[in-house]
């Protein structure tokens, strides 16, 4: 219901956007897209078959380029030790959150 809510935001903001259902999901469609695309990639810390730091890890390698926006509804202190070795420029924002505070994050992690 979140990711359904975000991609409705997104997209009447004007963003293209991929949509997955979970992280293994996101790393097919992400293996395929061609070119530098995405430039952002949104995840929970909380994902089926394997979690959004572990997307995050393997989005390093798969395209380094990618900004990471982690979403949760744990406390900010919640984001895994893994999570700050990244050299990926990523965020961390706390739901719930209204559409104007999450576009903005989404265009300050774009600029």
């Amino acid at each position: 219901m979140v990711r359904r809510w975000e991609t409705t935001v997104l997209q009447r903001a004007g963003f293209r956007i991929l949509e997955a259902a979970d992280g293994e999901e996101a790393l097919q469609i992400l293996s395929e897209e061609p070119g530098d695309s995405p430039q952002l990639v949104i995840t929970d810390l909380e994902l089926p078959t394997i979690s959004g730091a572990d997307l995050a890890l393997q989005l390093e390698l798969l395209r380094p380029a990618a900004r990471i926006l982690f979403t949760s509804g744990y406390p900010d202190d919640a984001l895994p030790e893994p999570i700050h070795s990244l050299k990926t420029r990523f965020a961390f924002f706390r739901k719930p959150f209204s559409p104007p505070h999450f576009l903005e994050m989404v265009r300050s992690l774009l600029a």
